[in-house]
């Protein structure tokens, strides 16, 4: 009869340890779409 023997399982781990500070985040205003030059008029007349 042959028995298998199964790998022993390892415990959980932590988050990584990080070596350096985290990035500060990007400026998101600077992002945005700039407003349009004009107003678009989006009636429509027949």
């Amino acid at each position: 009869m042959e028995t298998s023997l199964t790998p022993p399982i390892t415990p959980a781990r932590g988050p990584p340890a990080w070596d350096e500070a985290p990035e500060p985040m990007p400026d998101w205003d600077l992002l945005q779409q700039p407003d349009p030059d004009f107003e678009f008029d989006q009636r429509i007349v027949w």
